[in-house]
């Protein structure tokens, strides 16, 4: 008989204030670390979690998917969802358990994700938005912000959007955005939506960056153009704070989802 270990997926959400981001770095809090001691106690089997995607510190999630292998082929999924939530921190939440076939990957497998970056422009923001919402209260001209937006729609080459140290870990910095959305909110606070195929590193926080600053009037809608064209991060605008991010959605064919 051959030995075939059973794939679980888990789609979890969790407020990233108090984490150093997803990944494991042996140093600080983060999400992995979390769930992987948790999953450990549980199974009793050390566990190797590969993840959608890897959210900055502070940064938040309303889905991340989270695979790993098990020899234990028998589970109950619910009542290991039960089990995980129950031993988890109140800010990371189990959604969902789920057996996968052998060689899906929460990463190769998605052929896109949605963000939601948070803006507030009120004059004073409400407190309990602090740790979601970025605090814009100079940027007034919301329609010059959606026009900056337009013009990042579409394949281009967004190596200006990466930080520079990273460029160095990609081939290609050419990506794709199919959709980028204002969203207007009570309270003074709006939605940017930025669904793609494939994001740079801290990319969406220095496109929202970006945005915020033409339409607070320190960019004009004509430095864009060259801005993409220098292929350069010093063009570009500021990065966006990460507490005003999330991680909306990933997105696979109905096979896997």
């Amino acid at each position: 008989m051959t030995y075939c270990p059973a794939n679980i997926a888990l789609r979890i959400a969790y407020d990233g204030t108090l984490y150093k981001g997803w990944q494991d770095n042996n140093k600080h809090r983060s999400i992995e670390k979390e769930l992987r001691t948790v999953l450990e106690k549980i199974l009793r089997h050390q566990v190797k979690l590969e993840a959608s995607s890897r959210t900055d510190a502070g940064v938040h999630a309303e889905e991340q998917i989270v695979r790993f292998y098990t020899p234990k082929q028998k589970l109950d999924t619910e009542k290991l969802r039960h089990s995980i939530h129950a031993l988890l921190p109140d800010d990371i939440a189990v959604i969902s358990v789920e057996k996968k076939p052998f060689l899906f990957h929460p990463t190769t497998d998605s052929y896109g994700k949605t963000y939601h970056y948070y803006l507030c422009t009120s004059n004073v923001q409400l407190p309990h938005f602090r740790h979601y919402s970025w605090h814009v209260p100079q940027m007034k001209d919301i329609d010059l912000l959606m026009q900056a937006a337009s013009y990042f729609e579409g394949e281009h080459d967004f190596a200006a959007f990466c930080g520079q140290l990273s460029l160095q870990s990609y081939t290609c910095t050419r990506r794709y955005l199919s959709r980028i959305e204002l969203i207007p909110l009570p309270d003074d606070r709006f939605r940017i939506e930025i669904e793609g195929e494939k994001f740079l590193y801290k990319m969406v926080r220095n496109l929202v960056g970006t945005m915020v600053d033409i339409a607070r009037g320190r960019l004009c809608i004509d430095d864009i153009e060259e801005i993409l064209s220098s292929k350069l991060r010093s063009k570009a605008g500021v990065c966006a704070p990460a507490h005003g991010l999330f991680l909306h959605k990933i997105h696979y064919n109905p096979l896997f989802r």
